[in-house]
C-alpha cells in the first residue's frame, strides 16, 4: 500500500479492490484497515465519481493508478479516516493534473485538509512529468478557498461560478561555481 505520513495524518492510496469494498461494504472495508471510516460512499453523487474513478483505474499500471485513485485521509492520534482526496487523472502533456479534496464536517476548520492538499501535492510535484496542479472550486466555498491560499497557490482564472487556483513546480536554480 502507497502511504504518504505526515505529522498528524497518513494518506493511504486505495487499491482498485479497497475502492470496490468501499462502495459495496464500507463495515468490511472499515475491518480491513482496522479503524473506523466516516463518510458515505453511497451517496450519488460520491458513489459515481468512485465508480468512474474505478473504470479509468482498471487498465492503468499500478503507479498510473496513484493518479486517479481516492487518498484516505488518516486522523492518527484517532485512528479514523475522515476524507478523501485525490487527482482527477494523470497529468496531461503539459505536466497538468487537477485536485479535488473533501472531509468530514466534524473534522473541517482544523488544519487537516491544508496538511493533506501540501503533502499529495508535494509528492505529485516530485513525479516526472507534473509541474503545475489545478484546483477547481466553487467561489462559496471559502474553506477550500482557504487550503489553496495557504499552500501559496496563485489565482489564475475566476468567473461568476468558481475559480481556479494553480500551484506550480518550485524552480529549481543552479548555482555557479
Amino acid at each position: 500500500m502507497t502511504q504518504i505520513d505526515t505529522p498528524r495524518l497518513t494518506l493511504l492510496a486505495f487499491s482498485l479492490a479497497q475502492l470496490e469494498t468501499y462502495t459495496s461494504s464500507l463495515p468490511d472495508l472499515s475491518k480491513e484497515l482496522g479503524f473506523p471510516l466516516l463518510g458515505d460512499p453511497n451517496q450519488p453523487a460520491v458513489a459515481r465519481a468512485i465508480r468512474l474513478k474505478m473504470e479509468i483505474m482498471r487498465p492503468l499500471s499500478e503507479s498510473n493508478r496513484l493518479w486517479v485513485t481516492y487518498w484516505l485521509i488518516i486522523l492518527r492520534q484517532e485512528r479514523i479516516g475522515a476524507g478523501l482526496l485525490g487527482f482527477k487523472g494523470q497529468p496531461d502533456a503539459l505536466g497538468q493534473v487537477e485536485i479535488g479534496y473533501g472531509i468530514n464536517e466534524a473534522h473541517q476548520n482544523k488544519g487537516y485538509m491544508t496538511e493533506a492538499v501540501r503533502a499529495l501535492s508535494h509528492w505529485a510535484l516530485q513525479q516526472p512529468g507534473c509541474n503545475l496542479i489545478t484546483a477547481e472550486i466553487y467561489n462559496g466555498n471559502a474553506a477550500s478557498i482557504r487550503v489553496q491560499q495557504k499552500l501559496g497557490a496563485s489565482l489564475s482564472s475566476r468567473d461568476e461560478e468558481k475559480s481556479i487556483y494553480q500551484l506550480k513546480r518550485a524552480q529549481r536554480t543552479s548555482s555557479a561555481a
